[in-house]
């Protein structure tokens, strides 16, 4: 495992200083910009529209029928086990005669190959569908996709016949069968650039007077008439951790079938190395404008292994052992004039549970971040218990993706302090048992982080970060993350 984290770590700290030195290059859209682009979007519309209804044209009196039509151009990769769709469509509600640009961005896990590029026509029989749609849609599907290039139109009806789908696939095929999310959501900085274009609040160059639409965060419009923009402000999310760094070991007690423990400091200890991973399920809202609030819950998974050198007569001493008689005990015959090594194999399965907080702000395209927090495991079987403390101060730098969403690459340290207490019995084939509690602590407190933060949208947001660089712990973190 080692070989493959050195590797990760230079692959890291390669990408990380090519896309710093290419990240002032990238900027927030200005007035004029987002002008343009609602214009180049509305000019696709139009050409969308011809393709769709020159090669279907039943299609026209569907649109002329239809409370409101959306049109979408998306492009979708699957790469063995991951992939992914994003792109832009334009929403028109012919009752209003407005329009309104939405994000379309997915997530797929499963397997599968290819990549297509797609146009998408939906019209909406149904008003109540079609502003579900337009305030923002999610869902969780199994996918079953084989597209190739088609030359005509294929149909769909979903919600109760209440919307009509037409796709075409004119370039590129894929296959694949797959879990995907799905997030449709409005696009803040096409639509309403008073919002936030990524999921920390940001400071911009003008005053706004929008209302906030939320009960959190408190103080929401006060920050927002200063110029902020705010993430939306719950969350939930899935966080997939591994973790590989040596421990320390201390504060050995043993003890004689099942008679309890005692204190044996006469002993000396190897360096372990533990690799543990484990999935969290979190939970977490902005309070305050700068200040989010979480939970986490989850399981670890893996191994604890260390070895522990034992002088057999010292432990006699301290136990009280009497072995000068004729008759001698069994723990006599066991230890007396022996060196032996207790070894420490524990496969720890605990639940952890977790709390935290992370103060954050931004300044234009620059953000900086403090997220702390307090994680307790325990394990239904004794065999780990304990608590860490983690904090990691970061910053760094958005990057805003034409129809990707914004991509924040950080970096930053990363301070662990983690206090364990392992227990355990070994048992020998004569029946005799030694019971053992040693106190678990990490060699390093300090080492390097770095990663990104993906934005698919202001609905889902995926983030990966590697621990390491110095010291001895080596991590990759990675979760996905839904906002509403």
């Amino acid at each position: 495992m080692l070989s493959t984290f050195a590797f990760i770590r230079s692959i890291s700290l390669c990408l990380l200083i090519l896309a710093f030195t290419f990240a002032s290059g990238c900027t927030s859209l200005t007035e004029q910009q987002r002008l343009d682009t609602q214009q180049k979007i509305i000019d696709k519309n139009q050409q969308l529209l011809a393709i769709f209804t020159k090669k279907q044209p039943s299609i026209s009196n569907d649109l002329h029928n239809a409370v409101g039509y959306m049109v979408c151009e998306t492009n979708r990769m699957m790469l063995i086990a991951l992939g992914g769709q994003s792109g832009l469509c334009l929403l028109t509600d012919n009752s209003k005669g407005k329009q309104t640009v939405l994000d379309l961005n997915s997530v797929n896990l499963g397997v599968g190959l290819g990549a297509s590029h797609n146009q998408y026509l939906i019209t909406f029989q149904d008003p109540d569908v079609m502003y579900k749609v337009k305030d923002g849609h999610f869902s969780i599907k199994l996918n079953n996709v084989t597209k190739s290039v088609q030359t005509s139109p294929t149909t769909a009806i979903n919600y109760e016949s209440k919307i009509n789908l037409y796709s075409l696939n004119q370039e590129g095929s894929i296959a694949s069968l797959a879990v995907g999310a799905l997030a449709i959501t409005p696009n803040k900085s096409l639509n309403d650039p008073e919002f936030a274009l990524s999921n920390i609040p940001t400071k911009t160059t003008q005053s706004q007077t929008t209302q906030w639409p939320y009960a959190l965060p408190f103080l929401a419009d006060q920050v927002i008439a200063k110029g902020y923009q705010l993430p939306k402000p719950y969350g939930m999310g899935f966080t997939y951790v591994s973790v590989e760094q040596q421990m320390s070991l201390t504060q050995l007690q043993v003890g004689f079938n099942g008679n309890g423990t005692q204190p044996y400091d006469f002993v000396s200890f190897d360096t372990p190395i533990t690799s543990l991973t484990t999935l969290q399920l979190k939970a977490d809202m902005w309070v305050l404008p700068f200040m989010n609030v979480f939970a986490t819950i989850g399981k670890v998974e893996g191994d604890l292994h260390a070895n522990v050198l034992i002088d057999g007569d010292t432990m006699l001493a301290q136990l009280g052992e009497d072995c000068q008689g004729f008759i001698k005990p069994l723990s006599c015959r066991l230890l007396e004039n022996k060196l032996f090594t207790l070894p420490i194999r524990a496969n720890v399965n605990p639940t952890t549970y977790g709390i935290g907080t992370i103060i954050a702000g931004a300044w234009q395209d620059w953000f900086v971040t403090l997220p702390v927090n307090i994680t307790w495991s325990q394990s239904s079987r004794n065999v780990l218990d304990g608590r860490s403390i983690t904090i990691t101060p970061r910053g760094g730098r958005i990057l805003h993706l034409p129809r990707l969403g914004r991509l924040s690459l950080f970096l930053g340290g990363n301070y662990l302090d983690s206090h364990n207490t392992v227990t355990g019995s070994l048992t020998s084939e004569a029946g005799f048992s030694l019971d053992y509690q040693v106190s678990q602590a990490n060699v390093e407190r300090w080492n390097l982080v770095t990663g990104f933060n993906w934005d698919i949208s202001s609905s889902l947001s995926l983030n990966v970060e590697y621990n390491g660089f110095i010291g001895d712990r080596d991590a990759i973190i990675a979760g996905l993350t839904i906002r509403y």
